[in-house]
């Protein structure tokens, strides 16, 4: 059960698995006195004989009726309220027009696409597993299709399963997905009540006479708080840690409480209760895919911590208790050095971006900064839940730092990731900073529409920040990442031009370092004397190897920034950088995912 924090001892791994399997004879041992440490529901009394089964939690919203004509090649839809309508809300369905099918159907030889969308009215009750199952086909010379055929039009869904299963009279049921009541629909940060639209697909062949197709709309209803059924899909992580605060956040697949039990100690761990925020996972290239609402952010912030100090947590409002994890808030007293770990653009290979977390669960530091471009697509829901699944043995133990990234949706990156405020309402969840043990952390968003243009509120908002921390007298050294690198010697989006008004802020305010990723490799640049790291092959495949870096973009660096821009190394390997910061110095050093060094610089105040 128990997950051990990297760099720890099998010892130390052996004792957190007794602490779990400690716990698990507590929880035995109240069962059988009659008392459960575990959050369940109250334990239903036995079904005694006669009495009816358990409501099942099906219900008939809607009956459906499709004149088909052959002749005329038109199709009309009629619609009743089914038996549970009244209880549960008003369901509407209606033939949905396309750009092919501009009246909701569509014929093609023998065959008819029926388009059908559905819209909820005051639906007191959460509705899951809504389908349409058809009861009477009108006609032995219809069929239905259960896979999407080519037709002209309709290409990007041919081979579509369109049918998902065959109720008790042997005629097909088809997924419409999950509707919310319309009081709590309001709280989804995406989807609709309805935007999903069926296809039913039939062939008509020897049809020579109306047929009158009918079927039925049915949901399952059940309970808000699903907690004795839900599975974590999103392992706990952590964000925005303090000395004295951190936020931990996690998924699971039905909606359950928001509830983390916490302490200094595995045995007797308190709890505390967050935040919920509910989404529709929706597929954004299959316009066919039912939309469903299963994937349920947890955020719980904890405060009042010590500094410097080990707590154990453990989400336990699931069907299957999660594993014991535990963290330290970072030092509040100075430490002789401290170190954080930089990575970037773990995206598509799996296998790569798991040996780089691997080696990075070998080193002690105190959190990690991630430069952006953490999956190919972060706002699909799988490739966040397998982003989140790799990073796991880092994530739970110990803070990462974000910086949003080209790929980073900006629909899912502020809601999976708590982020300090950056002091200008327009700029939260794109840009922030924060400081420790004498080092200023300065985070931009460079991606995409974020360009630093010259008198932005971007430019604006770095310079205030460089002067903040210049004007620290406790300031050792600042430190800028952003994704998109400022210095490079490889093809990049903003160019050398932006230098010309960047570069002067730079000298200024005594930037010490910069760090960037976007370009698949490593690479340090010497920057009159400061170094500029990119480090962006944390996963992704890799940028142009064995092609050198172009002395002409140096060149133009170097004109536009007034600065001697020299590159000092490149290469290919998937990589991670450790950063030790003293008081009068640090050093960044380049490990492989084979856990070997194979760059180093230290700089020196």
């Amino acid at each position: 059960m128990g997950c051990a924090k990297p760099g720890l001892k099998k010892r130390q791994f052996r004792l957190l698995n007794f602490f779990n399997a400690f716990s698990v004879l507590i929880l035995l041992f109240g069962l059988a006195c009659g008392h459960s440490s575990h959050p369940s529901k109250e334990q239903e009394p036995p079904q005694q004989p006669g009495q009816p089964s358990p409501d099942s939690g099906i219900r008939s919203l809607l009956n459906l009726s499709f004149q088909v004509d052959p002749l005329a090649q038109t199709v009309s839809l009629q619609s009743s309220p089914g038996t549970d309508a009244g209880s549960i809300g008003a369901v509407s369905a209606w033939l949905t027009p396309t750009s092919v099918a501009y009246n909701g159907y569509y014929f093609s030889g023998s065959l008819v696409l029926i388009f059908v969308s559905l819209e909820g009215t005051d639906i007191s009750s959460d509705l899951f597993s809504v389908k349409l199952q058809l009861t009477d086909l009108g006609s032995n010379s219809v069929s239905p299709v259960a896979v999407m055929p080519l037709i002209t039009g309709f290409e990007s869904a041919a081979g579509l399963n369109l049918v998902n299963g065959y109720n008790s009279q042997g005629l097909p049921d088809y997924d419409y997905g999950d509707f919310y009541s319309t009081a709590r629909a309001s709280i989804y940060k995406s989807g609709m009540l309805s935007r999903f639209s069926w296809v039913l697909v039939f062939d008509l062949s020897g049809l020579a006479q109306t047929a009158n197709i009918q079927g039925q709309v049915t949901a399952r209803s059940v309970p808000e708080d699903q907690t004795s059924q839900a599975e974590i899909s999103i392992q706990p992580y952590l964000n925005n840690m303090t000395t004295n605060s951190v936020t931990v956040m996690w998924e699971t697949d039905r909606e359950s409480r928001s509830e983390i039990y916490f302490g200094p100690q595995p045995f007797f761990m308190n709890h505390k209760t967050g935040s919920t925020v509910r989404f529709q996972d929706i597929d954004y290239f299959n316009f066919f895919q039912p939309p469903l609402f299963n994937l349920i952010l947890h955020k719980v912030e904890l405060t009042g911590l010590e500094p410097g100090t080990t707590y154990y947590y453990q989400v336990r409002a699931a069907k299957t208790w999660g594993p014991v994890y535990y963290f330290q808030t970072l030092a509040a007293a100075p430490k002789p050095s401290f170190k954080f770990a930089v990575y970037g653009d773990t995206r598509t290979n799996d296998a790569e971006h798991a040996s780089v977390v691997s080696q990075m669960a070998n080193f002690s530091y105190d959190f990690q900064i991630h430069l952006g471009d953490f999956a190919n697509s972060f706002d699909q829901a799988d490739l966040r839940q397998n982003f989140f699944a790799i990073e796991q043995p880092l994530l739970s133990f110990r803070a990462m730092f974000p910086v949003r990234g080209n790929h980073e949706d900006f629909l899912w990156y502020p809601e999976y990731f708590t982020l300090p405020k950056s002091g200008q309402a327009e700029l939260d969840n794109h840009n922030y900073s924060f400081s420790y043990q004498g080092a200023y952390f300065i985070i931009i968003d460079n991606a995409d529409s974020m360009p630093i243009a010259d008198g932005s509120a971007q430019f604006n908002w770095l310079a205030n920040e460089l002067a903040k921390a210049y004007a620290d007298p406790n300031r050792k050294f600042t430190f800028l990442l952003n994704h998109v690198p400022l210095y490079t010697g490889y093809w990049h989006f903003a160019g050398p031009a932006q230098l010309s008004y960047l570069a002067p802020l730079f000298r200024t305010y005594d930037l010490s370092a910069g760090f960037a990723g976007h370009i698949h490799l490593y690479e340090r640049l010497d920057v009159s004397g400061k170094p500029f790291i990119v480090s962006g092959s944390g996963g992704a495949p890799l940028f142009q190897p064995l092609t050198p870096p172009d002395p002409g973009m140096i060149a133009a660096e170097s004109a536009a920034s007034g600065e001697t821009v020299s590159d000092q190394y490149y290469g290919w390997p998937y990589e991670f950088v450790l950063v030790e910061v003293r008081p009068d110095s640090f050093t960044a050093t380049a490990i492989d995912n084979a856990g070997t060094v194979f760059d180093q610089v230290t700089y020196h105040k």
